[in-house]
Parts: structure tokens; C-alpha cells; sequence
């Protein structure tokens, strides 16, 4: 079985600001994923192997943890801090899903929602943190 996986060590990036400026890098998703799609260019080429992105908001992840792991998706909670992966996930997945203040999406970005032309996916519930909980 070959495959892909990105991961994201503790110590990666370390210092998340510059001249006190927030730095966004992309995630191991969008890398992983961007290989993906070149892997699938050289099948439709002629040659063998493929890569599957199943990362979030991947259908193969979700498929994967009903049938292998018996999770039973109407019962499950999504915890996360991105509205593009980890609530879009939830949402493809038909779970419940709470999202984070604390990490990646800020309340500023949450608003967002609120607004009548917002089409992502909305969260079940909104927390500034864990810690309110």
C-alpha cells in the first residue's frame, strides 16, 4: 500500500508571527492534496499507482471510520478550529460539530456566518475556547 501523509510536528514553525503579524501557511492537506492531483496526471498518462487525498474533508476518511472503526456518524462530534476542513467535514459526514475560537478561525471570520450570503458549512455549536466548555 502506497500513500501520503502529511503531518505537522509540534515544533513546525515554532514562531507564528512575523514583525507581529500573523503567518499563514498552507496545511498538510492542501499539500498532501496538491500531490494527490499530480499523482492522478501521471495515471491518466499511463502510469501506475495512485494517491487519494483522505484527509479532511475527505468521503474516503469518513467511509473509513463507519465501516472499520463503527462510528456511528448521527452520534459523533467533530471538534475543530477550521471551518473549511474540519466543520466541512463534519457537515459531509452528517456529525454534529463544534467549533474553536482558539485555533485557525478567529471570531472576526466567524461572523462571516452570520451574514445571508455565507455558503461554507455551519458549525452545530461556537466556543472562544475549550476552556469554556
Amino acid at each position: 500500500c502506497n500513500g501520503i501523509l502529511g503531518i505537522s510536528p509540534e515544533t513546525y514553525l515554532p514562531e507564528k508571527n512575523f514583525n507581529g503579524k500573523p503567518i499563514m501557511t498552507p496545511g498538510n492537506g492542501s499539500m498532501a492534496g496538491l500531490l494527490a492531483v499530480q499523482d492522478t496526471n501521471q495515471v491518466s498518462r499511463g502510469n501506475l499507482g495512485v494517491a487519494f487525498d483522505v484527509g479532511k474533508p475527505s468521503l474516503i476518511m469518513i467511509k473509513a471510520l463507519e465501516e472499520q472503526c463503527g462510528v456511528e456518524m448521527q452520534t459523533a462530534v467533530v471538534i475543530g478550529d477550521s471551518l473549511e476542513t474540519d466543520i466541512e467535514w463534519a457537515v459531509k459526514g452528517g456529525m454534529k460539530s463544534l467549533l474553536v475560537l482558539s485555533g485557525r478561525t478567529t471570531a472576526q471570520m466567524a461572523k462571516r456566518m452570520e451574514a445571508e450570503t455565507y455558503e461554507g458549512a455551519i458549525p452545530t455549536w461556537v466556543l472562544n475556547s475549550l476552556a469554556d466548555f
